[in-house]
């Protein structure tokens, strides 16, 4: 026992030897550091290129060394049905380069045979734009998919470059029992050195629905282990929506200590029937006594057992597999906002300031609590938002502190709305989900929130400003000087000779001097008046506005600001007149409206920040504000 005893010493007690320096820790800080900023790479790829009908397959996006990715969860493809399932990360660390992989997953069900292509997916990082490579699938009438590639796991947990994280030491004694239970003797024929278990709380479920399992990962107590950091678990039919970190987990098996590792998950089924649920595995490494050889005298045989010699074994702990019955969401009484929540939740609406000025938005806050499936939740719905400009909200996911999977937690939207009109409150909400604890759908309705918004109006540009401004004292004509007449200036001076004075050199030097003066004067109050008329006011924002519509035909001009520049110039042309008035036709109108709307998309909205201008819309958009232009009066 001593060797023993001084082996697991030695090895608990040798990573403490080694003391790093101070300046070499900060270099390898920076080498960290630097490696952490790898290359962005955003990818799609589909788990099989071939399916048949009903059959689903993946689609994983998976974005590596960015951070805070926004990608678009509704996908539109004619005869594919495409469901966000879930997200899963991991950071490995390589030659220093750290490296951070988020992959998002996608199920792809299909409604009907033939080729189809998933198209680009616009994955937004900070304020750059990637975009996937198309992918193929070809589907089948029936059967099985032709490909020659596996399906995937469900949400794949890779183990990282170093998996073997140590645990602490196990418990070596036995828990104490009840008095009045008896404890059972251990028996060598049912001891197993190590195993595996899987429990899933419940036998049947509903497409969509969380259902909490158990991965226990359990050593014989009197053998040191390390295992790995997280165990491999995936599946046809289900994803694994969260894994918990490890704890230290004991369980007596027929009077047998045994001490391990527990992590707590969640998954969900993606189609009904009954669900086969394969064993979950990890890796470990356990120290077991060394066996004497067949032959060997009993004395030496002894001999390796009182001194305690082991033998450390690479293992793959695997668990039972388990099976679940998956029923359908029911058709009747689905609510038409239904998107696929299941669980229990509540919902509250609140505004981030109840008073708006004219154009300014207000932010209509909706949190949604409880349990369920928070990763697939689509956003509620807003009803009666007549005379609002709506925007795609923002969401935000934050689990429950004494929950390790994210089963319990709130998500918040934030909806960014702009009135047209004068506004007493917000619209309301609607949120649908499905209770499996109830079997039936539930509708939540989140009343408006009372608010003071003033209906957006075109705001004049600093030339109509400056035109409409009253004119200072400053810009008042300025009242010429009188300019004394020789005949004045003689009767004033008595000569003191017979010259007459008006024919004196000095008095015509002056009066030349003072009538120039006076002629400058009148130029300047004349030209002073020309600029700061009406015509001349008018003038210049014809030039400005002109400028305007020259500049949005540069090729280079990126979205946003096109249609920055095209509101400004509409809003030049109305000059604080309402569109409504203009002598213009309805669909001249709705396009300069479908414009100002856009560029406001642009401004608030997330989706519309990562778009695009087409050709095609370039040139509508450009032909509408010519002819706004030449049908507006001057």
């Amino acid at each position: 026992m001593k060797m023993s005893r001084m082996f697991c010493e030695r090895r608990k007690f040798l990573p403490s030897r080694s003391v790093f320096p101070p300046c070499l820790l900060a270099v390898v800080w920076l080498l960290f550091s630097a490696a952490s900023s790898f290359a962005q790479q955003v990818q799609a790829t589909l788990s099989n290129d071939s399916t048949s009908v009903g059959q689903p397959v993946q689609l994983i996006i998976s974005v590596q060394g960015g951070q805070g990715a926004n990608v678009p969860r509704n996908m539109d493809v004619d005869g594919l049905q495409v469901r966000f399932m879930g997200t899963s990360s991991r950071t490995s660390i390589h030659n220093f380069q750290v490296t951070s992989t988020s992959e998002y997953i996608f199920l792809v069900i299909p409604e009907r045979e033939g080729q189809f292509t998933i198209p680009e997916i616009p994955v937004r990082i900070g304020k750059t734009v990637y975009k996937t490579k198309p992918a193929a699938l070809n589907v089948s009438a029936s059967g099985f998919g032709g490909g020659n590639v596996p399906v995937l796991p469900a949400i794949p947990i890779p183990q990282p470059q170093n998996p073997m994280a140590p645990m602490p030491p196990p418990v070596t004694t036995t828990p104490p029992r009840p008095p009045t239970q008896q404890q059972p003797a251990p028996s060598d024929e049912n001891r197993r050195d190590y195993f595996g278990q899987l429990t899933v709380p419940k036998s049947t479920a509903y497409v969509g629905e969380i259902v909490p399992v158990q991965l226990g990962f359990f050593v014989s107590a009197g053998f040191p282990a390390e295992f790995s950091s997280r165990p491999g678990f995936s599946g046809d039919g289900f994803t694994v929506q969260r894994m918990s970190k490890p704890r230290e987990a004991q369980k007596d098996d027929n009077g047998n200590l045994y001490a391990g590792a527990m992590f707590e998950g969640a998954i969900s089924a993606a189609k009904s029937g009954m669900l086969e649920i394969p064993s979950a595995s990890l890796d470990a490494r356990v120290q077991v006594p060394i066996q004497a050889p067949r032959g060997m005298d009993d004395f030496f045989g002894s001999m390796l057992r009182n001194f305690g010699a082991m033998d450390i074994k690479e293992v793959a702990i695997t668990t039972n597999p388990s099976q679940l019955e998956v029923k359908p969401l029911p058709r009747e009484g689905r609510p038409e906002d239904f998107d696929g929540a299941v669980g229990q939740f509540k919902i509250t609406t609140s505004v981030s300031s109840p008073k708006a000025a004219d154009g300014e938005p207000i932010t209509l806050k909706v949190v949604v609590s409880g349990r369920g499936n928070f990763d697939g939740m689509a956003a509620p719905r807003l009803v009666e938002a007549e005379g609002w400009r709506t925007y795609d909200p923002s969401e935000n996911f934050v689990p429950s502190p004494t929950d390790p999977i994210g089963f319990n937690g709130e998500k918040t939207f934030e909806f960014t709305l702009i009135a047209r009109e004068k506004k007493t409150s917000t619209p309301a909400v609607s949120f649908s989900f499905f209770d499996p604890e109830q079997e039936k759908y539930v509708t939540l309705n989140g009343a408006p929130v009372a608010v003071d918004a003033d209906g957006s109006a075109p705001k004049p540009t600093p030339a109509q400003q400056t035109a409409a401004a009253p004119s200072t004292p400053s810009q008042s004509p300025i009242a010429a000087p009188a300019v004394p007449t020789v005949e004045g200036l003689a009767k004033v001076f008595v000569p003191s000779s017979f010259e007459p004075l008006g024919l004196s050199p000095r008095v015509l030097f002056a009066g030349a001097i003072l009538l120039i003066l006076w002629l400058l004067t009148l130029c300047i109050l004349v030209l002073r008046a020309r600029k700061h008329s009406p015509a001349a006011a008018a003038a210049a924002r014809y030039r400005e506005n002109a400028g305007l519509l020259h500049k949005l035909e540069d090729p280079a001009i990126e979205a946003r600001e096109f249609y920055e520049t095209a509101a400004a110039f509409i809003e030049g042309r109305l000059a604080g007149r309402r569109l409504e008035a203009m002598p213009l036709s309805d669909d001249l109108k709705s396009s300069i409206e479908s414009i100002l709307h856009r560029r406001d998309e642009m401004k608030f909205s997330a989706q519309g920040q990562a778009g695009k201008l087409g050709p095609s819309t370039k040139s509508e958009t450009l032909t509408a504000l010519k002819s706004f232009h030449e049908q507006m009066p001057k």
